[in-house]
Order: structure tokens, then C-alpha cells, then sequence
């Protein structure tokens, strides 16, 4: 008889509740994680080994430099990755300097023209 996999509750990326995973980028982010710590630990049992393959598909899973939304969906996920230990601090200055770089390719929008009543 084979018997299931207890995975302590600690291995997870983050509280569920947390305000943070209301944003669709992070509990992507977040999900990438859980899933891939969760298979690499039942095959393994390595913890060290398993986080990092689950860091690494946490920041597989952000999104994209491009595009406002992107970019500030980006920033949110570096973030959490950061608060929550999925993403290491190191790692994590590159990746906001990344998005600092995106944010500035960004094309201002077009003032509306100034009208002059003389």
C-alpha cells in the first residue's frame, strides 16, 4: 500500500490570503512556485534542491518587460518573490534594475495640445 506525501505547510509560496495574490501576475507567480516545489520534493525529498527549481519557475512565470502593465506586474512580482524568499535578494536587485531599464523605454503619452484663449 502505497502512502501519500505529507509536504509541510511551510513549503508554500506565501500566504494564500494574502492581498498580494489578488493580483493575477503574482498568484501565477506564486502558483509556478507551489507546483514545482511540491513534484521536485515528492521526487526528491530535497528541500534545498527544490526550492531552487521552484525559484526558478517562480521567475519563469513573470511576466514580460513590456508594456505599463506588464512592467508594474513585473515589479509586483519581484517584490513578493522577495518578501515570501522565492527570489533571493541578489537576484531580486537585478530584476528591479531590469524593470528600471523597461520603464524607461516606455514612450511618454502626448500632452493634449495647450490651447490658448488670447
Amino acid at each position: 500500500m502505497s502512502q501519500a506525501i505529507q509536504i509541510p505547510a511551510e513549503y508554500s509560496a506565501g500566504d494564500k490570503s494574502s492581498p498580494a495574490r489578488q493580483i493575477p501576475a503574482v498568484a501565477h507567480c506564486c502558483e509556478a512556485w507551489e507546483t514545482t516545489f511540491h513534484a521536485k520534493y515528492s521526487q526528491t525529498k530535497n528541500e534545498a534542491r527544490s526550492r531552487i527549481e521552484a525559484a526558478q519557475a517562480y521567475r519563469n512565470a513573470m511576466p514580460p518587460l513590456f508594456g505599463y502593465q506588464n512592467i508594474c506586474d513585473f515589479i509586483a512580482c519581484a517584490a513578493h518573490g522577495l518578501v515570501i524568499g522565492a527570489i533571493e535578494d541578489a537576484t531580486g536587485s537585478k530584476l528591479f534594475y531590469a524593470a528600471q531599464i523597461a520603464f524607461g523605454t516606455l514612450r511618454p503619452q502626448p500632452k493634449p495640445p495647450q490651447i490658448s484663449y488670447q
